[in-house]
């Protein structure tokens, strides 16, 4: 019975790892294919802001919902300063240039002309919409000083940033294989600090400091953004790709990412976009 069980182990094993390197392989196949295809490339004109710090209104019940939008809008530390065109351009120029590193050819929608003359794969992809929510960020913070812990919540500004895409194949033969996708990052303050003990009365204190965050810092983070949905665009193709080459119509791939930096694939179903129905 004992030699049964290792055999069936083994054979496990076996079907898993194989089943494992078919996807990679097609995969591998798809990396070294030095052209993907074009990408038709449609951007927002503009930037949906959103201030989420309401107990910042004292006054909030003399206001309607459309003022009180209003009120909070113009009261935010950064959203009202924020320029949409020079957000939108270092989200979408480093968006550009992530994808023309992966291997496909952008036009954006100035040029569908020249998309329309491409003998390759095709894709439409549409910025649908990016709306940035600012709101405060309760940070625990939380330490052992002895034998005890000790926790705080501090508030840090934070800013959040949504996005939806809509990406489908041009001339696509199945139905239904356009899809709404999301993904969501935030940046906040940061904190530095640590709990200290006073020798004489042994009470406890969080002593700290928060770096803030800057107008800058948020335009940076712009640009950190262009990378992250290159990155979760070229996967959510990647994985279309593998299901189209596998025959096999119940056999149910793993879904795989990849890492420009070492060449690798991996698995992170956490990281990535959100298909929403």
């Amino acid at each position: 019975m004992k030699y049964i069980f290792y055999t069936l182990i083994f054979l496990f094993l076996l079907g898993f790892i194989a089943s494992c390197s078919i996807e990679r392989k097609i995969a591998r196949d798809y990396i070294d294919n030095d052209s993907k295809g074009a990408i038709l490339l449609f951007t927002p004109d503009y930037v949906f802001k959103k201030s989420l710090k309401e107990k910042e209104v004292q006054d909030a019940d003399q206001y309607t919902d459309a003022q009180f939008d209003s009120v909070l809008f113009y009261r935010s530390e950064f959203l009202q300063y924020i320029d949409d065109s020079v957000f939108l351009e270092k989200l979408v120029n480093q968006y550009i240039d992530e994808m023309k590193a992966y291997g496909f050819d952008i036009f954006t929608q100035d040029y569908i002309d020249l998309f329309m003359q491409q003998d390759t794969t095709s894709f439409v992809i549409n910025m649908a919409q990016i709306e940035l929510e600012e709101y405060f960020y309760d940070y625990e913070f939380e330490e052992m000083v002895g034998f005890d812990t000790y926790t705080a919540n501090i508030p840090l500004d934070a800013i959040n940033c949504n996005a939806w895409f809509e990406i489908k194949r041009v001339n696509e033969k199945k139905q239904g294989k356009e899809q709404l996708l999301f993904a969501t990052h935030y940046i906040t303050d940061d904190l530095y600090g640590q709990f200290r003990q006073n020798v004489l009365t042994g009470d406890v204190k969080l002593e700290y400091t928060v770096d803030s965050l800057y107008l800058e810092d948020i335009y940076d983070f712009a640009v950190v953004l262009g990378t992250e949905y290159a990155m979760y665009t070229f996967d959510y193709l990647l994985n279309r790709h593998i299901d189209e080459q596998i025959v096999d119509e119940n056999y149910k791939a793993q879904y795989l990412q990849y890492d420009p930096a070492t060449g690798k694939f991996f698995n992170d179903l956490e990281d990535g976009f959100e298909v929403l129905e």
